[in-house]
């Protein structure tokens, strides 16, 4: 499948065809690169040096049996084609994605996994886009999301609709610290994918999920599939 859709092109991903918007994404700046880059480096000498061995076999315990918000859907290609299947990934993954959290939002990165049974859930959550009004609003039922948990966001590119495995695709948006519904993640949706592409009845998956700043307890597994309206 080639070709254009008003003002958006196709392009073929390993999750399936998304519609990209046409003209060329903005980069980010080097600043904003420098700080992501510089966060990775924190998180992931946090585990290479402050980390003891005992602790690090905690965290892939932890992996085993807390495989949250969808890591484990992994895709791969054979020489005969694509494959899917479902894989724990180790603690590492999880380490570094709680912790991105936790330094998003001011925090210090911790070194223990999350006590059992302390993780705050998502009520209801539920992403709301408006081609019209060009904005995409997440909203749920809970209170004040307040410290000390934060609300992080994962979403897709638009994709065309039964791509079974576009879900894969969904990349970090941003955190939230309070976060009151609804929430706005128009900007930092474009910061991420790009200037807004996005046709009516195409769809974008997201994950949201809170996490705490703290203890680094981590909410269940939430996948949103949302049809863009108008």
């Amino acid at each position: 499948m080639t070709g254009k859709l008003g003002g958006s092109v196709f392009q073929r991903t390993r999750g399936g065809y998304i519609l990209r918007n046409n003209p060329v994404p903005t980069s980010p700046t080097a600043e904003t690169v420098n700080i992501s880059k510089a966060k990775f480096a924190s998180i992931a000498n946090a585990w290479a040096v402050d980390l003891t061995n005992a602790q690090r076999v905690n965290w892939e315990a932890y992996a085993r049996t807390n495989n949250t918000y969808g890591y484990g859907i992994v895709t791969s290609k054979s020489k005969t084609g694509p494959t899917f299947a479902q894989q724990v990934r180790g603690g590492r993954l999880i380490f570094n994605s709680i912790n991105r959290a936790i330094i998003d939002a001011g925090g210090t990165p911790i070194l223990d996994p999350p006590p059992p049974g302390t993780e705050q859930q998502l009520r209801n959550p539920r992403l709301v886009i408006s081609q019209v009004a060009q904005t995409l609003l997440l909203y749920f039922d809970n209170d004040t999301i307040d410290v000390p948990y934060v609300l992080s966001i994962r979403a897709t590119q638009p994709y065309i609709p039964a791509n079974m495995y576009a879900s894969n695709n969904a990349t970090f948006i941003g955190n939230f610290q309070p976060a009151v519904s609804p929430v706005d993640i128009t900007a930092l949706w474009t910061k991420a994918h790009g200037a807004w592409g996005i046709v009516m009845g195409t769809v974008i998956y997201s994950r949201p999920y809170i996490v705490h700043q703290g203890t680094g307890a981590i909410s269940a597994p939430i996948l949103l599939t949302s049809i863009v309206g108008p």
